[in-house]
């Protein structure tokens, strides 16, 4: 929040005092709001469906598509390189895989249709004959059970 209040050079609590004595301001802000979670949510649609571009890399770099041998203008002769001759062309796009995201997908399945898609999972602790847990009875009951214990005080020791 500081650092969008420096960009737009305000002061960091200015967006709640206008929130508090702007009438306009509300209304405005919900509706950035808004638009702000469309974008996010277009971008999901689209990383879920299109992908995003995952560059291959060697060695910590790109690989880029190889073309043939290179001449040299001055010689005419082959120039050579590492990988017998071939030259990759730099500038181009290097080599990659659109990669989805299923993870994004399995959300906006959930976020769309919650009754087929949501978590199937329930818990339910029960007493006696489907009832409620008295658990006041059985602890009572559990104490009447134990036997007290000696201590060497009371021993006679």
């Amino acid at each position: 929040m500081a650092h969008a209040a420096r960009a737009c050079k305000i002061e960091r609590d200015m967006h709640y005092r206008w929130m508090a004595n702007d009438p306009e301001y509300p209304a405005l802000f919900a509706e950035a709001k808004r638009k702000a979670g469309q974008s996010w949510e277009d971008e999901a649609v689209r990383r879920a469906t299109e992908g995003v571009f995952e560059p291959n890399t060697h060695q910590g770099s790109f690989v880029y598509p190889i073309v043939g041998y290179m001449v040299d203008p001055k010689t005419g002769k082959y120039l050579e390189n590492a990988i017998g001759g071939l030259f990759p062309i730099y500038g181009k796009k290097p080599l990659g895989v659109m990669k989805l995201s299923d993870r994004l997908l399995e959300f906006l399945l959930k976020g769309n249709k919650p009754e087929v898609y949501r978590d199937r999972g329930t818990v339910e602790i029960t007493g006696a004959g489907g009832g409620p847990i008295e658990i006041v009875e059985r602890l009572s009951a559990a104490r009447a059970r134990m036997k007290p214990v000696a201590t060497p005080n009371e021993s006679g020791s």
